[in-house]
């Protein structure tokens, strides 16, 4: 999967191109929306175990999340769709 991206210089021209304007985009896309995912189903389990009364504003965040990161919208669905409907 890194390949890509080491290799890039080497291979140069329209595949390089397309690592540097398209690739390396995705991907930093896909690692900063996995660590937002679990950054977000942290504070939703510790916002449930202390009660802290938040919920309309995460169902807000990950509401945000499903519509663009297609990882968020099964993590809430097998998880957290029903622990904040309570």
């Amino acid at each position: 999967m890194m390949s890509h991206f080491l290799v890039a210089d080497m291979v140069g021209g329209q595949r390089q191109q397309i690592v540097e304007e398209y690739m390396i985009h995705m991907y930093r896309f896909q690692q900063f929306s996995r660590t937002a995912l679990v950054t977000l189903a942290i504070a939703t389990e510790v916002s449930q175990y202390c009660k802290l009364k938040n919920d309309a504003q995460i169902a807000y965040l990950w509401h945000m999340f499903t519509e663009h990161v297609p990882e968020g919208k099964d993590m809430f669905k097998k998880r957290y769709e029903a622990l904040l409907q309570k």
